[in-house]
C-alpha cells in the first residue's frame, strides 16, 4: 500500500479512476495463519472476490499488478477473462524460478515460518535488495 500509494497521487489517478489496493493473502497488511495454505488458485479465488462482492459490484477492470500479483493477475485474468480490460504488470515474478530462487525462497519461508518476518531478518533483506541506493539515499 505505501508502495503504491505515492504512484497513484503522482499520476493523478485518484482523479479519473477509482481504485481498490489490494493484498495478497500474507503480504502488506493481509495477514495469514500458519494453517494456511496459499496457493495460485487460493490468490485468484481471493481476488475473484473483490469483483464479485455487492460491494463493488465489478463487471470489468484494468488490473495493475506487480511482482507475484503479477502471476496472480495473469492467473486471473486467464480464469476470468470476461472481467479484465487491460493487464499492467510492473516487474511480475518468474512462473518457474530458477534451482537457486526457488531454494533460497523455500530457505526464507522456513524462517519466517521459525522466527517471523522482523525476527528472521527476511523483511530487512528483501526490502534492502529491493530498494535501489538512490531510494535508500
Amino acid at each position: 500500500m505505501k508502495f503504491c500509494r505515492p504512484l497513484i497521487s503522482a499520476a493523478g489517478l485518484s482523479e479519473f479512476h477509482i481504485y481498490i489496493l489490494y493484498d495478497l493473502e500474507g503480504h502488506g497488511f493481509t495477514p495469514t495463519k500458519a494453517s494456511s495454505v496459499v496457493t495460485m488458485d487460493s490468490l485468484v479465488s481471493d481476488l475473484a472476490g473483490i469483483p464479485a462482492s455487492p460491494k463493488y459490484d465489478i463487471k470489468s477492470t484494468n488490473l495493475v499488478s506487480h511482482s507475484l500479483g503479477g502471476l496472480t493477475a495473469i492467473s486471473f485474468a486467464l480464469a476470468h477473462p470476461s472481467l479484465v480490460k487491460k493487464l499492467i504488470l510492473i516487474g511480475p515474478g518468474s512462473s518457474t524460478p530458477p534451482a537457486a530462487a526457488g531454494k533460497a525462497t523455500l530457505k526464507r519461508a522456513a524462517a519466517v515460518r521459525a522466527s517471523g518476518m522482523q525476527a528472521s531478518g527476511v523483511a530487512e533483506a528483501v526490502s534492502n535488495a529491493a530498494t535501489s541506493e538512490t531510494t535508500k539515499k
